[in-house]
């Protein structure tokens, strides 16, 4: 069965298997970290360096503070108060965004409109749930990066601007299909599709 032990140097360890002593579940350290571990009992997957005050998920070293608001169910990175669903603080001050959320394609072979991140805007209202807006970043060619922007019902939102990593920017009509509208940039132009007034 499982088991409790008290180490040397007052260090609380908690086994998940008495038959396997290196089978660990969580560990108290008498410094106040504390340290959950995968099922192996060998790495810890959570953990909570007292020192730092920093609590890492999927990590032994955290090092910003992240507080989850059991109340408002508010998630902060960098701010013990998180005043919204995801609250991203740090001071800029320097004139470095340093609260930034980035999106990473770890395929190191991205094809053309290969998307890299995309952000869904949800409703749930009977009459159209679903996805009713996105935008959407797109690698193009030579990992161009492009963004999509798109609207519509619940459910049915479709292509409505694109922007390409050469800054031309196309319009597209209602069902997101073929730009109608395109400014190049290159050559400062906008050019219309032949049934457009």
């Amino acid at each position: 069965g499982d088991k409790l032990d008290l180490k040397a140097g007052d260090d609380l360890r908690f086994y998940v298997d008495g038959q396997n002593t290196s089978k660990l579940g969580a560990t108290f350290a008498n410094n106040g970290d504390i340290s959950f571990y995968e099922d192996t009992g060998t790495t810890p997957k959570m953990v909570w360096d007292a020192s730092a005050e920093s609590l890492g998920i999927g990590t032994s070293s955290p090092t910003a503070d992240i507080t989850i608001d059991g109340a408002t169910n508010n998630v902060g990175i960098g701010t013990s108060s998180p005043s919204a669903k995801l609250d991203l603080a740090s001071n800029n001050n320097a004139g470095t965004a340093l609260n930034i959320l980035r999106f990473t394609d770890e395929d190191g072979s991205a094809a053309a409109d290969q998307p890299s991140g995309k952000i869904e805007f949800y409703t749930a209202d009977a009459t159209s749930a679903g996805v009713a807006s996105y935008i959407t970043g797109l690698v193009g060619s030579g990992a161009g990066g492009r963004l999509v922007f798109a609207t519509g019902a619940g459910g049915s939102a479709v292509e409505r601007l694109r922007i390409d990593e050469n800054g031309d920017v196309s319009f597209y009509e209602n069902t997101g299909t073929t730009a109608k509208l395109t400014w190049s940039a290159a050559n400062e132009d906008l050019n219309f599709a032949d049934n457009v007034k």
